[in-house]
């Protein structure tokens, strides 16, 4: 959440492309802790995600115009750019941080 603090509930993360509909990719728990399962290329980047049940969730091509982001009702999300991240060696993520909309 916005000040730091867990969702307190399941929260999906969809994986977020230009020019198709959000595809969820699996759920963040009530700690706000969530699992994503990529591939990697050469350099570390992600290459595809995969959902939950490990099948391919578009085409390789599609992860540079890709990013992941929360869905909460009432909620809007930061988005996470697959395609310019680079997976350290600690495989961790940027947070994803949910703030109440604005009208």
């Amino acid at each position: 959440m916005q000040n730091g603090s867990a969702p307190g509930r399941s929260v999906p993360i969809q994986l977020v492309c230009k020019g198709a509909d959000p595809l969820r990719q699996t759920n963040a728990g009530k700690n706000g802790a969530f699992y994503l399962k990529v591939e990697r290329d050469d350099f570390n980047r992600v290459a595809r995600s995969l959902s939950a049940t490990t099948m391919d969730a578009g085409d390789g091509g599609l992860a540079g115009a890709c990013g992941i982001q929360a869905s909460l009702a009432g909620y809007e999300s930061n988005t996470i750019d697959l395609g310019s991240f680079t997976i350290g060696k600690d495989l961790k993520l940027p947070p994803l941080i949910l703030k109440p909309k604005t009208r």
